[in-house]
């Protein structure tokens, strides 16, 4: 009897098995939840740094001393591209790189270019120079005088005539040091952009005469560039520009045009103002 009337056992896998599916679909959904259609990528610092230093490389036109800007931009602007490229599409910023190394490189090329071009130009100075210094000392070694006097400068003829400027070789030069047997440029100048009131360019350099008694001479010279063509601004305290009513070169001073060379022991040694 008890038998007949006893509830039928429950089945013990019906409540397990919906259980798990509801777990199964919980977990499923967990792993999707709280995510857009697209991933958020990052911009990439080190291309904003390129960016950035590639603007600033317009610094290095300015001078050469800013040319560590594009340097540096170059160096971060690689390691942005390397970080970008390997990080699988979570980070931007290749653009923002590939152009700062483009600035950087502009920048720096110019003025790599604009240096080279100086030095170059330097160079081509220093050599006509050098040859400028030689033709004078030849000419005033073989005692012609008047082709010594077309390698001066058209300030210095007009301050020192021709006669003035042979006479301060024949009668105060060779009496005291003997023939003078040439010059000879030590190489080295000091080259100015704009260095008298016209902007045109001057320089200076250490030149030693050889002479036939004395030692010899050392001798500061001045030139000037004008119209493609450097020649002797100045002979050292030789011929002195003097100050007098008509200015430098005036009718005031022994470098007056016409004025006789002022006697002096020693033409070694530097001239002073007329007495």
């Amino acid at each position: 009897m008890s038998d007949s009337t006893s509830p039928a056992p429950l089945s013990s896998s019906k409540a397990p098995e919906g259980h798990l599916d509801n777990l199964s679909k919980l977990h499923r959904m967990s792993r999707t939840a709280g995510l857009g259609s697209t991933d958020y990528a990052a911009v990439n610092v080190a291309a904003v740094m390129t960016a950035v230093l590639g603007v600033a490389s317009f610094l290095a036109v300015v001078s050469p001393i800013f040319l560590i800007i594009p340097v540096v931009g170059v160096v971060i602007g690689i390691i942005a591209i390397r970080q970008v490229h390997g990080s699988s599409g979570t980070q931007t910023g290749m653009t923002l790189a590939i152009l700062g190394l483009i600035a950087c490189g502009l920048f720096s090329g110019f003025t790599g270019y604009k240096t080279y071009a100086k030095d170059q130009e330097r160079k081509a100075d220093e050599a006509a120079l050098v040859s400028l210094v030689d033709q004078f000392g030849q000419a005033v070694a073989k005692e012609d005088y008047a082709a010594a006097y077309q390698l001066l400068d058209a300030r210095f003829r007009d301050r020192v005539p021709t006669t003035q400027f042979e006479k301060f070789f024949v009668e105060r030069m060779k009496p005291y040091t003997g023939a003078i047997k040439g010059f000879k440029s030590s190489g080295l100048f000091i080259i100015d952009q704009a260095a008298d009131d016209a902007g045109i360019r001057m320089a200076q350099g250490s030149t030693m005469v050889s002479v036939e008694k004395t030692a010899e001479i050392r001798l500061d010279v001045t030139y000037r560039l004008a119209a493609g063509k450097w020649q002797i601004f100045n002979l050292g305290e030789w011929f002195p520009a003097q100050q007098g009513p008509g200015g430098p070169g005036g009718s005031g001073g022994s470098g007056a045009p016409g004025a006789p060379p002022q006697p002096q022991m020693d033409p070694t040694q530097p001239m002073g103002p007329a007495a």
